[in-house]
């Protein structure tokens, strides 16, 4: 799969489908950016709706991403929670920071990551031409193979010998550390456009 690609987007209808009982699944909105994750081999590389590489400002999620296995292309929302509630003007903040000033509110107010879709499978490769309810089946898979990872590794700041087959849960690289704890990773009650419906 080349990126960036077409995204799935909300269309405006007259009213609600109503096709049958499990033909669409439906979904909350939620006030964030459209974001695409990729896993590469070395790294995780973020883009905007419009195609645009947006890692720098969201480099806690490029964190987050690096449990992923290589290969895996998800489509999400990047988004900020303030106090119980999503704070779509700290996304908007974040969004526009340079990369000091997005560190300084990350270590503030964590982003989290939505996910809609999984587009590539790391072993299946390119999924979009499969049905939703299997992309869905894979995309719970995938993400429960992050929770485990997360499960086996410890927060960087710890200053007590790490417990045997543990590993760190952040990367340093040379503009410093990045928060990042397995609650980065969200998924969605729906998948596939960014709000409304979706045909299964």
């Amino acid at each position: 799969m080349e990126l960036p690609v077409p995204l799935a987007l909300a269309q405006a209808v007259p009213r609600l489908p109503h096709d049958g009982p499990g033909v669409w699944w439906y979904e909350p909105k939620f006030d964030g950016h459209r974001m695409i994750m990729e896993r590469t081999a070395e790294s995780v590389r973020l883009y905007a709706r419009s195609g645009r590489v947006v890692t720098s400002p969201w480099m806690d999620l490029a964190v987050a991403g690096m449990r992923l296995l290589p290969g895996t292309v998800l489509d999400g929302e990047a988004v900020i929670w303030n106090a119980g509630k999503l704070d779509f003007a700290a996304a908007q903040a974040r969004a526009a920071s340079t990369v000091d000033r997005a560190r300084a509110l990350a270590e503030r107010l964590p982003a989290s990551y939505v996910v809609w879709d999984l587009l590539a499978h790391p072993v299946l490769g390119d999924v979009r031409g499969r049905r939703y309810t299997e992309r869905r089946r894979l995309l719970l898979d995938v993400l429960a193979d992050v929770v485990r990872r997360s499960s086996r590794c410890r927060p960087p700041t710890t200053t007590t010998p790490p417990p045997p087959g543990t590993r760190p849960c952040a990367r340093k690289g040379s503009r410093g550390s990045w928060p990042s704890g397995p609650r980065a990773f969200t998924r969605a009650a729906g998948s596939g456009s960014r709000s409304g419906t979706r045909r299964r």
